[in-house]
């Protein structure tokens, strides 16, 4: 299943309905595919047994080296899949970074200096998109918070390192009585 969840303000927005985060209900822009259908682990194999791809896991699409045409028909519906799903997250939510959690996370990375390439031509402001380890049993909403939590540990460190280092330029330059 593939969702979104944001956090803003230290609250989760929520919807009216149980429909506000369900992107995976979208059309994927990739024929009459729906995001859902291309960015899940089910969904993904079963497209690419429809285009003569046979996995026995969806692992296999990035672990086992493929040269045929089929295997980059998937990587290329997956890759636009990503796409539109980043950009339908963008304008809607207009977050910094973007985070891509589960079983598909490998691929994703696979796929990400071209969807990097295809956003900038698209989005006047790309989001920074980041990949995090899959850890079965976290909802969406915790794994937003996870990924949240690792950005504010990236921006404290960062802020206590430079402190650090101005502290010490301050000693160097102070002149000594």
């Amino acid at each position: 299943m593939l969702n979104f969840a944001g956090c803003t303000d230290h609250e989760f927005p929520g919807g009216s309905t149980p429909t506000f985060g369900d992107i995976g209900v979208l059309s994927s822009g990739v024929g009459d595919e729906h995001l859902d259908e291309l960015l899940s682990t089910r969904g993904l194999l079963r497209f690419a047994g429809k285009r003569g791809l046979d996995l026995e896991r969806i692992e296999d699409l990035w672990l086992q080296p493929h040269t045929e045409a089929p295997h980059a028909e998937v990587l290329q519906a997956f890759t636009t899949a990503i796409v539109t799903a980043v950009s339908v997250v963008a304008v809607t939510l207009d977050p910094a970074p973007v985070y891509f959690v589960g079983r598909l996370r490998p691929l994703v990375d696979v796929v990400l200096p071209e969807v990097r390439e295809r956003l900038d031509q698209s989005l006047p402001a790309v989001p920074e998109i980041r990949t995090g380890p899959h850890q079965i049993g976290l909802s969406t909403a915790r794994g937003a918070v996870c990924a949240c939590l690792s950005i504010a540990q990236e921006r404290l460190r960062g802020a206590v390192l430079g402190a650090r280092h101005q502290a010490r330029l301050t000693e160097r330059s102070a002149p000594a009585f």
